[in-house]
């Protein structure tokens, strides 16, 4: 079985994601641009994942399934709230359907709060 990428790789390829993220939130305001950034908060999503993965993975602490991954980061000072870490694994699990339909944009619309979460986790786990 192949060695698992240490969170220091890990964190590299998430804060490239992050910065594409910014910049495509920063975008205009059209139905392309949403869905790039869709996508890019799917991919940064997964990265933050397996960052706080890789971390615990480190610490020979037992795997965790990715909204108690959200949960423990928040224990840790590092991500949200229960309440925060809910609402954002549900908009992934939403941008993840093939047909989002009008979650994409009630998604879209919190973006900006999960830039924020994703680029504190970068800080602390960069510290």
């Amino acid at each position: 079985m192949p060695t698992p990428p240490s969170p220091k790789i890990l964190l590299t390829h998430y804060e490239w994601s992050l910065r594409r993220l910014e910049e495509i939130l920063k975008e205009e305001k059209s139905d392309y641009f949403r869905d790039a950034a869709l996508e890019r908060f799917g991919f940064t999503y997964d990265l933050a994942i397996k960052c706080l993965d890789a971390v615990r993975r480190e610490r020979d602490e037992e795997p965790l399934e990715p909204g108690k991954l959200w949960l423990w980061a928040g224990e840790m000072g590092w991500g949200p709230g229960e309440d925060e870490a809910t609402d954002l694994v549900e908009s992934y699990n939403k941008v993840k359907l093939p047909n989002k339909g009008g979650a994409g944009d009630a998604v879209f619309a919190k973006l900006n709060g999960y830039y924020a979460v994703f680029e504190n986790l970068m800080k602390k786990l960069s510290a």
